[in-house]
């Protein structure tokens, strides 16, 4: 097995292009002193004798993180309104006309990127694999619990829940057109978002503690101890080790019907 992904990767800066020293985090959290090296396409990898390809990837392309910073910094900033971030990007407004393009750009480069990936390995059986379930219900979510969403509105959650299963779709209806296997990681993970708590969650909130076994200490970046909260990391919204083992089995249970 292959493994060239790298967190923050872009459908075009990080699989198609190079992924730049700018848009890698780590970890750990705190670059060596001269920055990390920018990383050669992840498509590099791939060639006529590969036999599987499996690749996750869209929602740093859409800008799900800024989506989430906004989310959060308005719910600071709008105390008094119950939905700012649904109203900033489904209003008519800047957001909405902004979110409207990424979503444009996204459908674009995917599709592009599956016609390079077909190119470069036509024989090979290809996985997309879709985003796992953040927020499917918000009960339990408390504001300003950082280790949940931080400052993001509870009445803002279920907005973010249709944004996701949006991206999904896109996912899955460009796995469909290039004729490959779509995996779903968000219905599995129902009951087990970044609300939830003990073993149920598999999501990390905004800062979190860090599961698994062995050594995991990530010291924090300057950026994220600005962060409130007690969690050890700035997780912002990721699988936990839970979440991570229910993806490798739907991406196994999936390459597995292809067969």
């Amino acid at each position: 097995m292959t493994d060239v992904t790298c967190g923050a990767a872009e459908v075009v800066d990080g699989v198609l292009g190079p992924q730049p020293s700018h848009k890698i985090y780590g970890p750990p959290s705190v670059p060596p002193p001269d920055g990390w090296p920018a990383l050669p396409p992840q498509v590099e990898a791939v060639s006529p004798d590969t036999d599987v390809v499996t690749v996750g990837i869209g929602g740093n392309s859409l800008g799900f993180g800024s989506i989430t910073l906004k989310c959060i910094e308005l719910g600071i900033s709008k105390p008094l309104q119950t939905k700012p971030c649904t109203k900033y990007y489904t209003e008519g407004g800047e957001g909405e006309h902004w979110l409207k393009e990424q979503f444009a750009e996204l459908d674009r480069d995917f599709g592009h990127m599956m016609s390079v990936l077909r190119a470069r390995a036509p024989h090979a059986t290809v996985a997309v694999v879709g985003y796992p379930a953040i927020v499917p219900d918000n009960s339990g979510c408390k504001f300003l619990h950082w280790n949940q969403l931080g400052s993001v509105k509870k009445g803002d959650m279920p907005w973010l829940d249709r944004l996701e299963h949006q991206l999904n779709g896109l996912l899955e209806r460009q796995a469909g057109h290039h004729g490959a296997a779509y995996v779903d990681t968000y219905g599995p993970s129902v009951g087990h978002g970044v609300c939830e708590t003990g073993d149920a969650k598999w999501m990390y909130g905004i800062r979190d503690n860090l599961t698994g076994d062995g050594d995991q200490t990530d010291q924090p970046s300057e950026a994220c101890r600005k962060i409130p909260g007690t969690g050890e990391a700035c997780t912002f919204v990721h699988p936990n080790a839970r979440g991570l083992d229910n993806q490798a089995r739907q991406v196994t249970r999936a390459l597995a019907s292809e067969g």
